[in-house]
């Protein structure tokens, strides 16, 4: 009897042990569980506002060009604004037309050529001119001396789509065409620039400029007239029927590289030559073609490469580079630019 009596006491106190135990263990447990719950939020919240935070840097920030769509030359230049894309809606744009003493722009000012005024764009970022949609615009000045398009301290600048040259008796200019000057990144794009401008691009100091699917031509001193200038690159260009002096005219210039270009029909007289370089550094033509080119020498003298281009003028001097001379590659270049524009004024 003592020994059941003993047996039970026991059983009671070993009960009563363990359920204290489960009493005392179950709240830490439980808080455990709560805390590792609240970390999970706490890390998904933390999360989640991060995401939000980052949101505002994925987002585009570029500034969207302002369109103006101009008919009157006065409005070319009156219109010229940062973040602006003036689009040309007429075919005919003559400049010598505009009356200067009514003319007020921040980004243009006037010199006075005395023959005719210059209307020279300058201190601007992000602006662009081209034609509008089926429409070749062309942009003159009947002034001998003026440029037709001046950059002065311009950056990210685009020309696309016109016409520019001078209205004037071939010969009697000594203005340019395209004049660029301390400025960078600038783009020329499908673009006929011709004389009597005395050149089709002037720069000096400039770097970075780009000149795509553009026929420069006719011009009374030459082609090119680059000084102080880099990192210009000339892509699928026509450089044809010019004449008088060096057609490349380059002084102190580095990284000038024509890239699928046709140089044509260009002669240079009073013993000047095809490309004229002073003080140059990694001149390069790549796959470009020389053809009916009449001048005495062919003017290499510095840091100059032809690479894979065709040469057959009659001066081409192949002694030199008779590893470049007629690759048979299968250029098929259209000469003819005979435009004929139906302008009624």
């Amino acid at each position: 009897m003592k020994n059941k009596l003993l047996l039970i006491i026991l059983l009671v106190v070993c009960f009563s042990f363990l359920t204290a135990c489960n009493i005392r263990t179950s709240p830490t447990n439980t808080t455990n569980v709560q805390s590792k719950e609240n970390e999970e939020k706490i890390a998904t919240n933390n999360t989640s506002t991060e995401v939000t935070e980052s949101q505002p840097s994925t987002q585009n920030t570029e500034t969207e060009y302002t369109e103006i769509r101009v008919s009157s030359a006065k409005d070319i230049f009156q219109n010229v604004k940062p973040y602006t894309r003036i689009i040309l809606t007429e075919d005919y744009y003559n400049i010598s037309k505009i009356n200067p003493s009514s003319f007020n722009s921040e980004n243009t000012y006037i010199e006075n050529a005395f023959d005719g005024y210059e209307f020279i764009i300058h201190d601007i970022s992000n602006f662009e001119i081209c034609s509008e949609k089926n429409v070749m615009a062309e942009i003159v000045t009947e002034a001998p001396h003026v440029n037709v398009i001046s950059l002065k301290n311009c950056k990210n600048v685009k020309i696309d789509g016109i016409v520019a040259g001078h209205e004037i008796e071939k010969g009697s200019c000594s203005g340019g065409v395209i004049h660029i000057d301390n400025s960078s990144n600038i783009e020329i794009n499908n673009c006929h620039l011709y004389g009597c401008g005395t050149y089709g691009i002037i720069s000096n100091e400039c770097n970075n400029i780009t000149v795509n699917h553009t026929d420069i031509y006719e011009c009374s001193y030459g082609l090119l007239d680059l000084y102080n200038s880099n990192n210009f690159e000339f892509n699928n260009c026509v450089l044809r029927d010019s004449e008088e002096f060096d057609m490349f005219s380059l002084h102190n210039c580095q990284k000038i590289t024509f890239n699928n270009c046709t140089i044509t029909g260009n002669v240079c007289k009073n013993e000047c030559s095809l490309i004229g370089t002073n003080e140059c550094r990694n001149i390069k033509f790549n796959r470009c073609l020389f053809e009916k080119n009449t001048y005495d020498t062919i003017g290499i003298k510095e840091d100059f490469e032809l690479i894979n281009c065709i040469g057959k003028d009659e001066n081409f001097e192949v002694e030199f580079y008779p590893e470049y001379y007629d690759y048979d590659y299968d250029y098929d270049y259209d000469y003819d630019y005979d435009y004929d524009y139906d302008y009624d004024y």
